[in-house]
């Protein structure tokens, strides 16, 4: 007798076995192999933390002035060396000092030469002196000019943009006068007819000393060196405070504040600006307590970003600190108030990884040596 074929068993039924054995252990190990890749990828222990280093520098006033022709504002990209502004050392009162420094001199020169005894030679002498008392007159009117010229455009500046007016007005309470543009170019074209008086005197005392010189009652003593030299050394030091301090970046980057304009006056040591690299080297990290083992420059370090789509990289060591030091609160969690040591160091930004200076990452060291 032929066996029965067996009965054949229906598709659903064979689906409900596999949902009651086999679908659940597929389910479990897959969940179980998701875990331990998002542990191995996302989580970690956060022993080592660190943040990519930036790079800040201030620009600072080295003596007392006025700060002019300051070209920069925030966030706009500076090189290095590119100029940036520059800083007018001469003032009012210290010109005048000058002045009188040199006057003195004078009267001093022709106090001696006034004791000779041929009215001649003192007139010459007196011709002489009067010469360089006017090159002086002439070279603090050249100052006082370019001075004048930098009010003159910065009048111009401020008429245009409505904020004072071509004559002279009443204030807004009525109390005192404010020169408009008209009295600053009356200043500045009176100026340059100084100047051109001026040049033209020295041309006409430098006629009448030489045909008095050429003249043969005319015989003059030999003059005090001493006293020319110290002439000459006011008038170079009133030429060396009309040339303005030029303000330079020391490293390519982002303006990143501006703490004065053109126009105020600085002191010695103000900040005028701050530059920020756009760019870093490298990430301070910091080994949190407690530390079993101390990395030295052999070691590699595998660096984490704290974004939603982490990049990863591997960088290597470049140097340890010797001491803790207080770490960043904000790298440790939210509670700015935390404080904790570590001990610091260096490590070299991996390639191709795109990071912002300041930001936060997380490390792992990668000991060479157990």
């Amino acid at each position: 007798m032929d066996p029965l074929p067996p009965i054949p068993t229906p598709l659903p039924q064979r689906w409900r076995e596999f949902r009651i054995q086999v679908l659940p252990i597929i389910v479990f190990l897959m969940t179980v192999g998701t875990i331990v890749y998002l542990w191995r990828t996302y989580l970690h222990t956060s022993d080592v933390v660190g943040a990519v280093q930036t790079n800040t520098v201030n620009i600072t006033s080295t003596t007392e002035g006025r700060l002019t022709d300051l070209i920069v504002d925030e966030f706009d990209p500076v090189a290095k060396g590119q100029p940036i502004g520059q800083i007018v050392i001469i003032d009012p009162e210290l010109t005048a000092a000058s002045l009188a420094a040199i006057a003195a001199e004078l009267k001093m020169e022709q106090a001696r030469m006034e004791l000779d005894k041929f009215r001649n030679q003192d007139s010459l002498i007196r011709m002489r002196l009067n010469l360089v008392a006017e090159q002086v007159a002439f070279e603090l009117a050249q100052i006082r000019l370019k001075q004048a010229g930098g009010e003159l455009q910065r009048a111009i500046l401020l008429r245009e943009q409505g904020f004072i007016g071509d004559g002279m007005t009443l204030n807004r309470d009525a109390s005192r006068f404010d020169f408009g543009l008209e009295v600053v170019r009356r200043d500045y074209d009176l100026l340059q007819s100084e100047i051109v008086t001026r040049s033209n005197t020295i041309a006409q005392l430098r006629k009448d000393i030489d045909q008095m010189a050429a003249s043969p009652m005319v015989k003059l003593p030999p003059s005090d060196p001493t006293i020319e030299e110290v002439i000459r050394a006011k008038q170079e030091e009133l030429r060396l405070l009309n040339q303005p301090i030029v303000l330079k970046a020391p490293i390519d980057g982002i303006v990143a504040a501006v703490f004065r304009r053109s126009g105020e006056k600085v002191v010695r040591g103000e900040i005028i600006a701050t530059i920020s690299a756009s760019k870093s080297s490298r990430i301070v990290g910091y080994l949190r307590q407690p530390i079993n083992q101390i990395p030295t420059t052999n070691d590699t370090v595998t660096v984490i970003t704290r974004a939603h789509r982490r990049q990863i990289g591997q960088g290597q060591i470049l140097k340890v600190g010797v001491q803790l030091e207080q770490i960043n609160p904000l790298l440790l969690s939210a509670d700015a108030t935390r404080m904790e040591l570590g001990l610091p160091f260096f490590v070299s930004l991996p390639e191709r990884m795109r990071l912002v200076p300041g930001e936060f990452v997380d490390l792992r060291i990668n000991y060479t040596r157990p």
